[in-house]
């Protein structure tokens, strides 16, 4: 499959200081220096000057940076200055391994190392073994780089050079991790963190709290590891640093991705990949990719799953990263097993098997040999199965109680089930439930839950029962979640056939197919109600109704009321009894989840339902903007959402879905601008059996939200072709799946939203002027969040409630000083950057109040301050586009206009490169 790398340009709090630091170099001192260049004679001071413009340009343009490094490199031999030497050679290595040329960087790795034993500098030969090992554990050899690592080690302890002591303890406590020595990991990340604090050395800090949240992450205290995530996220982006945020990013979200929260883990691998091109970074790319394949994987997206673990190998075989290539033959091969491929899942499963022991990455070694005894039972060779199953386990037992672990149990369990090896299948599963309930891995627990319910055996089954129910409310961040998880508990252990969780009259849930008028007569329902086949269950705190819960057996199996055997799976009776109890429990997490998000029920009209941010501003700021929402949810008219990036347009979507007659129907929201071009038909018209590789039949959105709304974000990002077929539908109600030739019938009715002038658009050819009147019919502004300053101490002590709660803090106070900041703030990123400040201060607040100190640095400046940054953001981002002009001109020039050359040389793809030159008009 075709993949891309794209180049992204964002301007932010992070970016801003790299793209200040290189305007202030780039602009005038490596202008000044390049003429210097030209102008010296003295061979010692241009090797100088090369070396400056070659350091000066890193950040920005690689290519150029290892041209003049390059040159530097090639003079010092030439006057034979040993010492300019060393430094070109680890310059180069530098540049070369951020660049992906890792057998380059090698060679001139230990160029430099030659030269410094030859000067006999204890220094420079400790820099050069520090640059060696990092280039040995990028290309997996972790014991050769935990050799070297050492040897760097000592040689900074007879100089005592405290920073490089640091660094080389926090590299082998990196490289004990990814070994599986925990203790030893732990101990030199301490070692290096307090000398690094004591240096006061932000990069140094946040590189250990990177490693020690990676420590307590296999520790199974995944929220302390969240915690070091966000304090390195803060030290690196005072630095700027983009390639080391999205790590930060990306390790965030893989313990999103652990705990089941799909979206969040999502949002945050898109911000890992959009930090990672910023530099490029092409390691922390593949990394993200690949775990961000895994989530659409989880979410049941097998084609958008394939197009990350594409790209991801790509990148992989570009910078010659065997352990992050590993990984994803592992991922695929899960894939593949799932779709049914098995043989060629096993030689997938083999390619990474391989490079894993020639890597020495135990950890991954025990993942791929844990999905390869799966892949054998499917094979029907159970003695290879338990075989692969067993030497999976001896290596992952090293490493803990990890999550790995607990997986591996998991999948072993069933395997023994299978194989009618039922006691000992409970064994394992018991060990992994213990685990995932440390860990809070919801997603792990269900599938385990599942199991035991099938086969009808649990310790302490009632109890179990109630408990796995109760837990329910810890899991959920929302009513929304808590509303899809209970069902799908439910479904597990009582097996019926249809059900519905009606959440008065917010959010209604539902297992199989109930229709509106269904759904209102079942919401009417005031008392407990037990038949055969159905059961009511309202949800009520003494007289204050919350909800209510109904299900449905089939007539020729009726629910376990009637059949005693059945009830025995859960070790209670089917009685009134037991669902009072279960309405109880219900309706106190309703109660529990409704209070911290703010949420207050509105009695006038069954159908209002506003989300908590909504409610801040409606009597004010926005009270306009409800009245036009109250007016046209009722009609089937599209709507058009308009506003900045971050404003709450898809809460706004909600509303007037939730205010219309298909409120009980679906809501699907959908980012075009998310979704490469090539994926997003498919994504939305659905996709036949056997179009591609490893994909079976799948509904498309526009499909599954019948009777429902499609809410279209970013819908001026989507291609001319593309809308061609959103007009059919919206004219025909029917569609066709990508590979399909039936028409489908839907009833849906679309939401769009845009931060793009669609007028412009049109004019310039971009945009359907039909389409645009289709979707336009009743238009929606928002405000960006600077116009309504008087609602930010209102969502501040919302998302400060929401927040604590996830983390399991007492509630917390805004200092008078912190809140002033946080008013005064322009806000560019909306109230999606007011949370993700609220978040981060919510974990790095040390006592019960939030203060100045835990905001990001921005809100350390004052008023006139942030002022001045304000308008050096808006001078940096127009210089820094002449700067980007100027090198793809420069790229052109030097590839004689040929575009795919160019692109090769500038690291980005064709297709962006086109979009570049319409942008700055070069033709």
């Amino acid at each position: 499959m075709l993949t891309f790398t794209y180049y992204v340009i964002d301007i932010n709090v992070g970016s801003f200081i790299i793209l200040i630091r290189m305007i202030q170099s780039n602009s005038s001192s490596i202008t000044q220096n390049k003429k210097r260049c030209r102008l010296t004679n003295d061979p010692e001071e241009k090797v100088r000057i090369l070396l400056e413009l070659g350091q000066g340009l890193i950040h920005s343009n690689k290519n150029q940076a290892k041209k003049y490094a390059t040159k530097a490199f090639n003079l010092a031999k030439e006057r034979n200055n040993q010492k300019t030497i060393v430094h070109a050679s680890n310059l180069l290595t530098k540049i070369l391994r951020l660049t992906g040329k890792i057998d380059q960087a090698l060679k001139y790795s230990l160029v430099g190392l030659e030269f410094s034993r030859r000067m006999k500098d204890k220094r420079a030969e400790a820099n050069s073994l520090n640059s060696l090992g990092a280039i040995y554990w990028h290309k997996g050899e972790f014991d050769k780089a935990i050799e070297i690592f050492k040897q760097s080690l000592s040689l900074c302890d007879k100089i005592k050079d405290e920073h490089a002591q640091a660094r080389a303890y926090t590299n082998l406590g990196l490289l004990y991790w990814e070994k599986g020595n925990i203790n030893m990991a732990m101990e030199f990340q301490k070692r290096g963190l307090e000398i690094q604090e004591r240096l006061r050395d932000s990069f140094g800090i946040g590189i250990s709290q990177i490693n020690l949240g990676l420590i307590y992450g296999d520790m199974g205290d995944w929220d302390k590891a969240i915690e070091c995530y966000y304090r390195a996220l803060v030290e690196m982006e005072k630095l700027g640093n983009k390639t080391d945020s999205a790590l930060c990013y990306s390790n965030l979200a893989e313990i999103y991705l652990r705990r089941g929260k799909l979206e969040k883990a999502k949002e945050l691998f898109e911000q890992a990949i959009k930090n990672a091109d910023l530099e490029p970074a092409p390691w922390v790319r593949a990394e993200a990719l690949g775990n961000l394949g895994e989530a659409y994987f989880r979410s049941g997206d097998s084609l958008r799953a394939i197009d990350c673990y594409n790209q991801d190998i790509r990148l992989c075989h570009r910078t010659d990263d065997k352990e992050e290539l590993a990984e994803t033959y592992r991922r695929i091969g899960e894939l593949l097993l799932h779709s049914g491929e098995v043989e060629q899942a096993s030689k997938t499963l083999h390619q990474g098997l391989e490079l894993v022991r020639l890597t020495g990455a135990k950890r991954e070694e025990g993942n791929i040999l844990r999905v390869m005894g799966s892949v054998y039972s499917k094979l029907n060779n159970p003695a290879e199965a338990k075989v692969s199953f067993q030497k999976g386990l001896r290596i992952l037992i090293d490493f803990g109680n990890s999550y790995e672990l607990g997986k591996i149990y998991l999948d072993y369990g069933k395997v023994l089930n299978d194989y009618g090896e039922r006691e000992i299948a409970l064994t394992y599963w018991y060990e992994a439930k213990e685990i995932f309930r440390r860990l809070g891995a919801a997603y792990e627990l269900e599938i385990i839950e599942s199991c035991l319910s099938k086969i009808g055996i649990q310790k302490d089954q009632a109890s179990s029962f109630m408990k796995n129910l109760t837990n329910i409310i810890n899991w959920s961040f929302s009513l929304a979640e808590f509303g899809q998880q209970v069902l799908k508990f439910l479904k597990d252990s009582l097996a019926f056939e249809n059900g519905v969780l009606i959440i008065n009259p917010n959010i209604t849930t539902t297992i199989g197919n109930f229709s509106s008028e269904e759904i209102e007569k079942i919401s009417r329902k005031r008392e407990l109600q037990i038949t055969p086949f159905d059961i009511t269950c309202p949800l009520c705190i003494g007289r204050n109704r919350t909800g209510v819960l109904y299900l449905t057996w089939k007539e020729s199996k009726p629910q376990p009321f009637t059949q005693p055997e059945l009830g025995s799976k859960i070790g209670v009776r089917f009685d009134r009894t037991l669902f009072e109890t279960i309405g109880n429990i219900l309706a106190l997490g309703i109660e529990r989840i409704a209070c911290h998000e703010e949420t207050k029920p509105i009695k006038k009209s069954p159908r209002i339902s506003f989300s908590p941010q909504m409610l801040v501003g409606a009597e004010t700021s926005l009270k306009e903007i409800f009245a036009t929402i109250q007016k046209a949810a009722p009609t089937k008219v599209c709507v058009l959402i308009r506003g900045e990036s971050g404003t709450g347009k898809e809460l706004i979507a909600r509303t007037v879905h939730n205010l219309s007659d298909r409120s009980g129907g679906p809501f699907i929201p959908i980012n075009c601008a998310a979704i490469p071009e090539t994926l997003l038909e498919s994504e939305l018209f659905g996709i036949e059996k056997g179009t591609a590789t490893g994909v079976s039949e799948r509904k498309g959105k526009f499909e599954l939200a019948h009777t429902g709304t499609v809410f279209l974000d970013e819908i001026g990002d989507m291609s001319l072709a593309l809308q061609a077929k959103i007009l059919r539908l919206l004219q025909e109600k029917q569609l066709e799946r990508v590979g399909g030739r039936k028409p489908i019938n839907v009833n849906i009715r679309i939401i769009a939203a845009t931060n793009k002038d669609l007028e412009k658009a049109i004019a310039e050819g971009n945009f359907r002027d039909d389409l645009y009147y289709r979707l336009n019919v009743v238009s929606i502004r928002l405000p960006a969040l600077r116009e309504r300053k008087e609602d930010v101490p209102k969502l501040v002590g919302h998302f400060i409630g929401k927040y604590c709660r996830e983390y399991q803090r007492k509630p917390l106070s805004v200092s008078e000083e912190a809140m002033a900041r946080l008013i005064n703030y322009s806000w560019p990123g909306n109230i999606r950057e007011l949370e993700n400040v609220i978040e981060q201060a919510v974990v790095l607040a040390r006592g019960d109040q939030i203060t100045l100190a835990d905001l990001p640095s921005i809100f350390h400046q004052t008023g006139e301050k942030i002022f001045e940054y304000q308008q050096a953001k808006i001078q940096a981002k127009t210089e820094f586009q002449t700067l980007e002009k100027e090198f793809l001109i420069q790229a052109l020039n030097q590839s004689n206009w040929n575009i795919s050359k160019a692109a090769i040389v500038l690291n980005i793809a064709r297709r962006h490169l086109y979009r570049l030159m319409k942008k700055y008009q070069i033709a």
